[in-house]
């Protein structure tokens, strides 16, 4: 590290690569299962035929809500995430080992992360926006589509 890197911007660093290589293993998981069962499943998940059938466990139950979604999104990401909900673009949710898995549709399939991080959520998509760090459309779309199963 040279002196101009403030240790802020490295810990930020740090953080964002061992999120991502966590992210990535279990997303990996995730979408590399190849029972057919598990293709058949995201099959119809994807037709729309198909509704989800998840309970919130702890520790989702306490931070993800429409007020902590409406504060991470920034611009048009609350309202184009929430029109991507309505529309049906989440094709596949899960939960798995704390996280919140999903595959959104947007120009391209989208696929996204969320889990728990001390007293708020912690996210990934690898959209554009979403590899800046933004809770973007995707990220919107997963949490309501989440909620919207558990009411």
């Amino acid at each position: 590290m040279d002196d101009s890197t403030s240790p802020s911007i490295v810990a930020d660093e740090n953080t964002r690569t061992r999120t991502n290589a966590l992210t990535s293993r279990a997303w990996k998981s995730f979408a590399t299962e190849s029972t057919r069962s598990r293709r058949t499943e995201l099959a119809r998940r994807a037709r729309g035929s198909y509704s989800f059938d998840v309970a919130v466990p702890s520790p989702f139950a306490h931070v993800l809500h429409t007020e902590t979604i409406a504060k991470l999104a920034r611009g048009n990401a609350l309202s184009n995430g929430r029109a991507y909900a309505e529309k049906g673009r989440v094709k596949a949710l899960t939960k798995k080992d704390g996280q919140l898995l999903g595959i959104v549709h947007g120009t391209d399939l989208y696929a996204v992360s969320i889990w728990v991080k001390g007293d708020g959520l912690g996210y990934l998509c690898s959209c554009p926006a979403g590899k800046e760090g933004s809770f973007c459309k995707h990220c919107v779309a997963v949490a309501i589509a989440w909620l919207s199963q558990q009411s």
